[in-house]
């Protein structure tokens, strides 16, 4: 089929909205949706998260800690990365039936790709294979999205317990920035507004489709909501009622954050420490409490920071809504200590963080001369 008649869906999050369960039901029908004419890439990343898209748009001086660990483990500069990848990803969508659709899937396009330059970088490499290429983004209301992006974020070796409407809180996730890169997550990551316009921008100004979730998906639910995008009878398509990536209790994230604070997730070289990972799911284990909570009135006076925002996509997008997302906040207590962690958990913060510090972990060399080459012998990971 010829390159002006196909067309590209890029599932960019946002963060916390389903994007897991969006990839393992995408994963789990492949060939369905080959039948259909429909290719879900194997080539874009970790089989079901298109990672590589994050890795390949990124500015060649920025390095956040999936680029180091795809770049140390390939054993690969930017640049061959970028050539290696058009290879591959052309390769694979060149076999097999004819497709008339690719559907893509990764949320570091809301987190992490945020600059005009690396936008326009991943529409060039998405136009040579679609004329027609869409966006579609699921939104929440921020105050939301802050609590439940917070168990990831200290997953990924956050250090703070305290921090949970912090504005620098994406500073974890990059081992390197340029002096002219500053973190500003209510900017780029809340400011939905921004986050839709610096898409449109580039992509053109109807590229872009907005879901408010979960609000969108009515009774069906995601399965269906997305099943219908595709334009496949959702009921066609296999998915499993697990529920993925769950809350983390308000214990286990004390207890975690200190430990992050002793030990490292990340080696000097860019690979993962295995080791912390292990130790992460023990204390999420052996603390299976209630989840973290934040006062309601902290909770509103956060998602009043962007009304103007979310009045400009409600008007935008969904004009038959009073408001974007509810006003309501009940399910936040008026009042919440966690004061008395520092004494309850005195015993196991000390245990788990001993434990995380002797777990430096093994660093392969080569993969360390890599990084040494990228970042220079100077920088300190």
């Amino acid at each position: 089929m010829n390159r002006l008649k196909k067309k590209i869906i890029l599932h960019m999050g946002a963060e916390k909205t389903g994007s897991t369960a969006i990839q393992h039901v995408l994963d789990r029908n492949r060939m369905l949706l080959r039948e259909f004419g429909i290719r879900f890439p194997e080539s874009a990343g970790s089989h079901i998260n298109h990672t590589y898209l994050s890795v390949y748009a990124q500015d060649d001086d920025v390095f956040d800690n999936v680029k180091a660990h795809v770049l140390s483990m390939l054993r690969m500069d930017i640049k061959q990365f970028r050539n290696w990848f058009e290879q591959k990803f052309a390769a694979e969508l060149s076999e097999g039936k004819p497709w008339s659709t690719i559907v893509l899937s990764t949320e570091l396009i809301h987190s992490r790709i945020t600059r005009p330059e690396e936008i326009s970088r991943l529409k060039k490499l998405l136009a040579g294979f679609a004329a027609d290429i869409k966006i579609l983004i699921f939104i929440r209301r921020q105050d939301e999205l802050a609590l439940s992006r917070y168990s990831t974020a200290i997953r990924a070796g956050y250090d703070s317990f305290d921090d949970v409407f912090e504005n620098t809180i994406s500073t974890q996730a990059y081992f390197r920035l340029p002096p002219d890169r500053l973190i500003d997550d209510y900017r780029d990551y809340y400011n939905y507004r921004n986050v839709i316009e610096r898409m449109s921008e580039i992509f053109g100004a109807d590229t872009v489709k907005v879901a408010l979730y979960p609000h969108s998906f009515g009774q069906g639910g995601l399965v269906r909501y997305f099943g219908s995008i595709l334009g496949i009878d959702p009921d066609l398509l296999q998915h499993s009622d697990a529920k993925l990536n769950n809350a983390m209790s308000a214990e286990a994230q004390f207890v975690m954050a200190s430990a992050n604070s002793a030990g490292k997730i990340w080696k000097k070289n860019g690979e993962r420490n295995q080791d912390m990972k292990d130790l992460h799911r023990v204390i999420e284990s052996a603390f299976p409490g209630p989840p973290r909570q934040v006062r309601r009135e902290d909770a509103r006076s956060f998602t009043k920071r962007f009304e103007d925002s979310n009045e400009w996509v409600r008007a935008r997008f969904f004009p038959e809504r009073k408001t974007l997302f509810s006003t309501a906040y009940e399910q936040y207590p008026e009042a919440i200590d966690y004061s008395i962690f520092a004494t309850r958990l005195a015993a196991h913060t000390a245990t788990f963080s001993e434990r995380a510090a002797r777990l430096t972990g093994s660093t392969n060399l080569r993969h360390l001369r890599v990084m040494e080459r990228f970042l220079g012998k100077s920088h300190r990971l």
